[in-house]
């Protein structure tokens, strides 16, 4: 464009209805004249109003000419703010974008073998700025690394058609599925190793899918039992491979007739199905419906073994009429199989997971790797603990450190479990970060959305649009710091002031905290708060002086909704300042066990300011001490708050140490999900589940020591949390348990008896209720007094 025609352009004041036009008179450069007149007739087609450009504009991520026409454009000042709004919002949107392609062509480079070189830095501050000239970059480099896995894909197969001997049928299966997903990598490994120690599960073909249309399981069973039965050709290509594949089918068969020799023959077939190393024969007992016995070699396989070192697994044989399985308390994710029973599609996750004759004879055509084939069948069907553990520490256990590699134990976790693929596992990867609690949670956000598992990646990416999922996110993001506003003020200061993957340095954080407070805000607050951060997994690394998260899904959400949490944070900081506000300093002049009792004394506050003085007066702080324990339970009901939110997983493992701090003879296991937020002041909650524990820990303490356990699941639309202990139990007659709850009245002598009277008027005093179930039957240790404590759970907003 001449000068005359730029400044023409420039100044013309109609400009700001020409989408294009802006856009070209936003980029540097020298512009062409025929563009800048092709954008002109494109305006005048579209014939669009101010407004509508900007919005344009805002949606297309060309930030540069919508921010220039901004400050020009006839709109009034109410619309004005509304679009720089959507402007930082959509920026956000488009970084997470950015950064989730980049480490998706990372890990397409890294599982192909191949070198990816990307100037991430400089593309991010283009975001910014204009987000189709990044796409234009990223499509452009993804372009080229396309053309190159595609010619080392076609090199790999050569060599692997022109290797010498001939192949394996099964290992040329792998091999080709490997070439097919883009895992050059692990067919590089393949083609110099064999198909020993691959490392992925795309290094193992998928089971086939079921080809008889039309026809009953039975019927095919048949085919392979009887060869003078009448076949379909297409049948030989799903004939057993071997005798002890025969032997399987054969042995599922006797099953119709019943009895115990049945039942162990079939346990043993698959168990040397699946490793030749199996014993003939099989020790079987008879339950309810059936027998049960086990299998040695389901966990058989080198990659699979970390998932159940010992390898067993509970195999239950059903009776030839039994087509559902029975409740058989006490065990551990098993397997069961039956000839009537069979697989539901899509069932819901639970211990049993059922080995339908469907499937068997699916699985009667593998060849190899035999173990994973039968744990995709059954993994579907059982709960996620099987692989990730009980907690997030087991699975934090399983997965490798360095997740820029791509923990090779969460893609097995995905397959196996079957929610998706290595894509998912990757993009998991990049949502979660290297936290294993947040892996955790996604995985069990993943495993409630029921449906087929290509459709993982989508519901993956909109885990932001479900607004109770992001506040646990943002509950497990903060657990570690939750009792100190100065980090939190730290955290979302920090991720206002840059995305995720860039150094922010104190002043720029104390620049941030201090005009969202408008106030002044001590430096030693902000450096304190900064070097405490490194307890989080999402940061990079952390000093006094400076932070850097991870770059990751996550964090780049929540980044978008970190203002209002910086205030309330510096609201936080401001009370604990205050005095009479509760101080972070521990509490062992009454004991740490004992206080949690004492969470709704209104003379909370004045003892823990007593204790925060070096030298408190003795006769002051003995009389704070018999305020506090004489209101313990005295606080009238009416003056109980019961709004707010209790995150049961934080607060019951918090109480777990504390208990075994306080009585070091009694073992408390404790089981919540992620997601077990309860609609309650958790204070209120603090206190009820004090005085369960409590009255377990006398019990135990009766009983030289022992074990209680705490587990929270979901009712309905409330939470339920059993309180079991191995204790003598509580004895009332059938039907009058709820006499324990009468104040005054205890099994363990006069002056006792308030605190569970207490606590069951808490409970409903919140809208729930406490009940006493008497002796315990539901656990084969824990058969002492059963509590059931019921919440209201968290609404949907």
């Amino acid at each position: 464009m001449n000068a005359s025609l730029e400044d023409l352009a420039s100044g013309w004041p109609g400009r700001f209805r020409f989408a294009q036009l802006l856009v070209a008179l936003a980029r540097p450069g020298p512009r062409d004249p025929a563009a800048v007149t092709e954008a002109v007739l494109e305006g005048v087609l579209a014939d669009q109003d101010e407004y509508e450009v900007l919005s344009a504009l805002v949606a297309s991520g060309e930030f540069d000419a919508a921010k220039a026409a901004l400050g020009a454009a006839a709109l009034d000042e109410s619309r004005v703010e509304e679009l720089r709004r959507r402007m930082a919002s959509r920026r956000r949107e488009l970084l997470k974008e950015f950064q989730s392609r980049v480490n998706e062509l990372a890990d397409e480079a890294d599982a192909a073998g191949l070198s990816f070189e990307i100037d991430q830095a400089v593309l991010e501050e283009k975001c910014s700025h204009s987000w189709p000239v990044v796409r234009t970059a990223l499509d452009k480099r993804a372009s080229t690394l396309a053309e190159a896995v595609e010619a080392k894909r076609d090199l790999l197969r050569r060599q692997f058609e022109e290797g010498p001997g001939e192949r394996p049928a099964e290992l040329a299966a792998a091999f080709h599925a490997q070439l097919r997903s883009g895992r050059l990598r692990g067919a590089e490994h393949m083609l110099k190793y064999g198909g020993d120690g691959a490392p992925g599960p795309e290094a193992v073909p998928p089971l086939r899918a079921w080809g008889w249309s039309g026809t009953r399981p039975e019927d095919v069973l048949q085919w392979h039992l009887d060869p003078a039965r009448r076949r379909p050709p297409d049948f030989d290509s799903w004939k057993a491979p071997d005798p002890s594949a025969s032997a399987l089918l054969e042995s599922f068969d006797g099953l119709h007739d019943g009895g115990e020799q049945a039942a162990s023959q079939f346990a043993a077939a698959l168990d040397r199905f699946l490793d030749p190393r199996a014993a003939a024969g099989k020790r079987i007992d008879q339950v309810e419906g059936g027998y049960l016995t086990t299998l040695d070699y389901v966990f058989a396989d080198a990659q699979t073994a970390r998932f159940r070192p010992a390898g067993a697994v509970d195999l239950f044989v059903a009776a030839p009429e039994i087509g559902r399985v029975p409740t058989l308390g006490g065990l551990e994710p098993f397997i069961a199989v039956g000839p009537a029973l069979t697989r539901a599609e899509h069932a819901e996750r639970g211990r049993a997971a059922v080995l339908d004759l469907r499937d068997l004879l699916r699985l009667a055509t593998v060849r190899s790797r035999r173990s994973v084939a039968l744990l995709r069948i059954v993994g579907a069907g059982w709960p996620l603990s099987a692989f990730l553990g009980d907690t997030p520490l087991e699975l934090g256990a399983l997965l490798e450190a360095d997740c820029s590699a791509q923990w090779p134990a969460l893609s097995w976790i995905v397959d196996l479990a079957g929610l998706g693929d290595a894509a998912l596992a990757a993009a998991l990867g990049f949502e979660a970060g290297p936290d294993p609690a947040l892996v955790y949670l996604f995985l069990e956000h993943l495993a409630q959305r029921r449906g087929p598992s290509k459709d993982a990646r989508r519901n993956l990416r909109a885990w932001q649009d479900d607004a109770q999922f992001v506040s646990a996110v943002e509950h497990a993001v903060l657990r570690p710091i939750a009792d100190s506003p100065a980090t939190r003020v730290a955290l979302w200061a920090a991720l206002l002031k840059a995305p995720p993957g860039k150094p922010v340095s104190a002043n720029e954080v104390l620049l941030e905290a201090t005009f969202t407070a408008d106030r002044a805000v001590q430096d030693q607050v902000i450096h304190e708060g900064l070097s405490r951060l490194s307890v989080l997994p999402l940061v990079e690394q952390a000093s006094q002086d400076a932070v850097q998260f991870r770059a990751c899904g996550v964090l780049t959400v929540l980044s978008g909704r970190a203002k209002p949490h910086l205030a309330a944070a510096l609201r936080d900081l401001e009370n604990r300042s205050q005095p009479g506000a509760p101080s972070d300093r521990p509490t062992a002049e009454l004991g740490v066990w004992l206080l949690h009792g004492c969470a709704l004394s209104p003379d909370r506050a004045r003892y823990l300011e007593l204790v925060d003085e070096p030298q408190p007066a003795g006769e002051i702080f003995e009389s704070a001490v018999a305020a506090l324990l004489a209101q313990s339970d005295r606080v009238p009901l009416a003056a109980v708050p019961t709004a707010g939110e209790t995150d049961l997983h934080s607060l019951t493992t918090q109480l777990r140490g504390d208990f075994e701090r306080a009585h070091p003879d009694c073992a408390l296991t404790v089981q919540t999900p992620q997601i077990a937020i309860a609609r309650v002041n958790p204070d209120l909650v603090r206190v009820i589940l004090y005085e369960v524990l409590s009255n377990a820990a006398d019990a135990l303490a009766g009983s030289s020591g022992g074990s209680a356990a705490v587990t929270v699941k979901a009712l309905g639309a409330d939470l339920m949390i059993d309180v079991l202990d191995s204790g003598p139990g509580i004895e009332y007659p059938g039907g009058a348990e709820y006499l324990v709850f009468r104040e005054g009245a205890s099994t363990r002598g006069p002056g006792r008896g308030r605190g569970l009277a207490r606590a069951r008027q808490l409970a409903q005093h919140a809208g729930g209720d406490l009940i006493l179930l008497g002796r315990s039957d539901s656990h084969p240790v824990l058969r002492g007094a059963h509590f059931q404590l019921i919440l209201p759970g968290r609404s949907d907003p």
